[in-house]
């Protein structure tokens, strides 16, 4: 049982997109002419991402690795549409081939691998690609591509004409058809994605450069916080021995921050600001907080726990699951359905990710089964519950009817009334008199 549910039948307006129509007019007329018939290139690089954010700030590198494995935990499985609008685990050959290929997609990846792989690419570069490998025109091995080295060319008759790829230097055609494109929706480009890493690119190196500022510091003082100005003329010996006095005052960890004296009636003067006077630690907690807010990651599951508390932490984690991974995990999907499923295996399959087992989304469930059985106790219709809580099960026969439990009797006392009207036969009313 899935938590989430497909509003639109996936596969089959993957099979009716297929169907030849004719148009009033080609997709491509809204592709300007300059862009046909050559790459699509950005001024935003993969590889710099990696080098510079995933590879440079350990907040970044926390945030990514959360949602790699968090997202690679979950379970693919393909469905098959057995009557309309039922879906149930696919056991046909094109279903089992399709679940193995996405289980086992080449002899040097894994399932985990791929979708690490896949989340990873799309943060930094906001475009994550694999290519099929075809044995008798039908996949059987799926590769990832690194996202500079590959690139959509627009067409004038088809949106996309194909795939060009960079093999050091060696330009490759790869068909549309054969390309698995996931992608985070860039308004200003039809066929390249964005990343969050894009958006918050200051913000990162401002952390990596406040990291670096640091590390240098506790090494050998880079930053000049002064001079040193004799009032005498120092010949090339003096000079070369008050250095070597310098450095051996300052360099190291040990000596940062130490105060030194100096001889030879000297002054000092001071050129840089002292890290209080820059907040230098609160400036840091600012920059990783909106690093976490940029991959929508709550701080303490990365180890911040400034303000954490056990219920806190617990909370955290389920907003994570719900705001975070479960939409992510939605819309892959779509992706698998359309590129894959439906185009190569048959249109009635499609591709889910199967959220039920998550802990977070178990506690979830819980919560809603206590509120679906307070609903059930006052009589509200099971299919309406079900509705409304979005339980994920099937409709039920009569299951349009609510109940009562059959030892509740109306009563004639208005709520809030202070008098009642009771009704006694008459063996009741000699009763009474008698006593």
């Amino acid at each position: 049982m899935t938590l989430f549910h497909v509003k639109d039948d996936r596969a089959k307006t993957a099979s009716l997109a297929r169907i030849p129509q004719v148009k009033s007019f080609p997709a491509s007329a809204f592709i300007p002419v300059g862009q046909t018939g050559r790459p699509i290139w950005t001024n935003w690089s993969t590889a710099e991402a990696v080098r510079s954010g995933f590879k440079a700030s350990t907040w970044v590198f926390a945030c990514i690795s959360k949602r790699m494995k968090a997202a690679a935990s979950v379970p693919l499985k393909v469905q098959e549409e057995v009557e309309p609008e039922v879906w149930e685990d696919s056991d046909s050959p094109e279903g089992r081939e399709l679940a193995r290929l996405l289980h086992f997609p080449n002899e040097k990846m894994s399932s985990q691998d791929m979708t690490e792989t896949i989340v990873s690419h799309l943060d930094l570069g906001g475009n994550a690609l694999l290519t099929k490998v075809r044995v008798r025109n039908q996949p059987a091995e799926l590769w990832i591509v690194r996202p500079d080295r590959m690139k959509p060319v627009p067409s004038r008759t088809d949106y996309i004409a194909y795939y060009e790829y960079d093999r050091d230097g060696q330009k490759i055609k790869i068909p549309p058809q054969d390309v698995v494109h996931f992608r985070y929706i860039d308004p200003s480009n039809e066929f390249w994605g964005i990343s969050p890493l894009m958006a918050g690119g200051k913000t990162v190196d401002m952390e990596v450069e406040a990291v670096n500022w640091n590390k240098e510091t506790m090494q050998n003082r880079a930053v000049p916080d002064g001079m040193i100005s004799a009032k005498i003329p120092m010949s090339g010996k003096q000079f070369e021995e008050a250095n070597a006095y310098l450095e051996n005052q300052l360099l190291g960890a040990s000596n940062a921050r130490r105060p030194f004296v100096m001889g030879h009636d000297a002054d000092f003067k001071q050129f840089s600001l002292s890290p209080a006077e820059l907040d230098f630690i609160e400036s840091r907690k600012l920059t990783r907080e909106e690093i976490c807010a940029m991959f929508a990651v709550p701080p303490p599951l990365v180890g911040i726990y400034d303000k954490a508390t056990l219920a806190n932490i617990q909370t955290a984690r389920v907003i994570f699951w719900l705001d975070s991974i479960v939409p992510f995990l939605e819309n892959l999907p779509d992706v698998w359905t359309f590129a894959l499923a439906a185009p190569d295996f048959g249109p009635k399959l499609r591709v889910v990710y199967d959220v039920s087992k998550v802990q977070a989304i178990q506690e979830l469930l819980k919560e809603k089964i206590k509120a679906a059985k307070t609903l059930s106790d006052m009589g509200v219709p099971f299919n309406d519950i079900n509705q409304r809580l979005d339980l994920g099960f099937a409709d039920l026969i009569g299951g349009d009817v609510g109940y009562l439990p059959a030892n509740v009797q109306p009563t004639t006392q208005s709520v809030g009334s202070t008098s009642a009207t009771l009704d006694f036969d008459e063996e009741d009313e000699e009763g009474i008199e008698g006593e």
